[in-house]
């Protein structure tokens, strides 16, 4: 019975995740760890949530205390999208810097805390990606391409 939202809030430097109570509207806890603007969150299993930022990370929170419970970094620009398979993996998109950075979806296991593939997109950064029922990714890029 909670929502999460993020991003960078005007007139605070700080840069975090505020979950809500949907039944009651009120604050429950702010989550304190990214950097640079927040662009991405889902709900995982457990209690937690994933989030991802232009800090090039993404970093999973127990809801129940706050506590960041794992930081992943192998994405070398702006994390801009994350999404749940079916048996809580996680993909995350990014988008690129320059030349020789990151256009690419990273599939990641959280029990060794690294990405175990990378598919790279050819033309444009990764904007949006979406699940389908049978686990397939599909992504939305800057250059109007799925």
């Amino acid at each position: 019975d909670c929502v999460v939202s993020g991003g960078f809030f005007f007139g605070d430097p700080a840069v975090k995740l505020q979950v809500w109570n949907t039944k009651t509207g009120e604050r429950v806890r702010t989550l304190n760890g990214h950097s640079k603007w927040i662009t991405c969150v889902a709900a995982l299993p457990g209690n937690r949530i994933i989030s991802g930022s232009d800090d090039e990370t993404l970093r999973v929170w127990d809801l129940t205390d706050g506590r960041c419970l794992q930081l992943l970094h192998e994405h070398s620009d702006h994390v801009t999208c994350v999404v749940i398979l079916s048996d809580g993996r996680v993909v995350s998109g990014s988008r690129r810097g320059g030349p020789g950075l990151d256009d690419c979806l990273k599939l990641w296991d959280f029990t060794e805390g690294r990405s175990v593939r990378t598919l790279t997109q050819e033309d444009w950064w990764v904007q949006c990606a979406a699940v389908m029922s049978d686990d397939r990714v599909v992504t939305g890029s800057f250059g109007g391409i799925l």
